[in-house]
């Protein structure tokens, strides 16, 4: 490999599987600058701690400049009251303390289990929002990444969440009344007076919970709007809503 003209690995490169890449990318250092631009193409980041940790990483790095395609993967939004309700769990002492908590019966986690997972999610969320930390390094990130070409937005759970989790928040209807909608205009504030020039957006997973959608979704209307005006594609996965506020927003009737 060492011996082969940069031209030619940067065409091998091209031919391989990301994971293939990844491999290759330990070689040699020589090797690795070439296999760069392709794994860091994509940067994919979650609401989370976790998720804006990452972020900032790879801004205060030199990767951020082959970064072509941003992921912005947001959950819904619980309500902030859970915190001080599931805050008297954080105490409990017993053989269903956090660190040693197993899965009492089958698939179902234990009620200390469901209480301390439940405020530590919405703590989180809540420390990213008061703390305006979301909002700082999507609006440093886009105005770093001169090569950004692809904004997608994703709705749905964190990789990390586990499937009870949702189960828990739409059954006793935890989440906020408008889940969505503080990612939504956070973007939109981050893009304001930025210089880059988007040619896609995608949406993920953006459909609410009844159908036909309720009029509670119609405040994401003029946003959505905003949002799409910002890059001249737009595709939508698994994403019915969208089309279906656009068209209620165009239609004079």
């Amino acid at each position: 490999m060492e011996l082969l003209p940069t031209e030619i690995l940067f065409g091998i490169v091209k031919y391989l599987d990301n994971w293939e890449v990844k491999q290759l990318s330990l070689s040699s250092r020589r090797v690795s600058d070439v296999c760069l631009p392709t794994l860091f193409r994509k940067l994919s980041v979650e609401f989370s701690n976790e998720g804006l940790d990452l972020l900032e990483s790879v801004l205060e790095s030199n990767l951020h400049r082959y970064i072509v395609s941003l992921e912005y993967v947001t959950p819904m939004l619980l309500k902030p009251a859970y915190v001080e309700t599931c805050e008297s769990y954080d105490d409990v002492n017993s053989r269903e303390d956090w660190d040693e908590m197993e899965y009492l019966s089958g698939d179902l986690p234990s009620y200390t289990r469901v209480y301390k997972t439940l405020r530590r999610t919405c703590a989180e969320q809540q420390e990213i929002i008061e703390t305006r930390r979301g909002l700082t390094l999507m609006s440093l990130a886009f105005n770093l990444l001169s090569n950004l070409k692809e904004l997608i937005l994703v709705f749905r759970q964190r990789r990390d969440d586990e499937d009870w989790e949702t189960d828990y928040q739409q059954v006793y209807d935890m989440t906020q009344q408008r889940p969505y909608e503080h990612h939504i205009k956070l973007v939109l504030a981050a893009l304001k007076g930025c210089s880059i020039t988007l040619k896609a957006i995608e949406l993920t997973c953006l459909d609410p919970p009844d159908d036909p959608p309720s009029g509670s979704w119609d405040s994401l209307t003029i946003p959505l709007t905003e949002l799409v005006g910002h890059a001249p594609g737009l595709r939508l996965v698994e994403s019915a809503l969208p089309l279906t506020l656009l068209c209620r927003h165009t239609s004079p009737y």
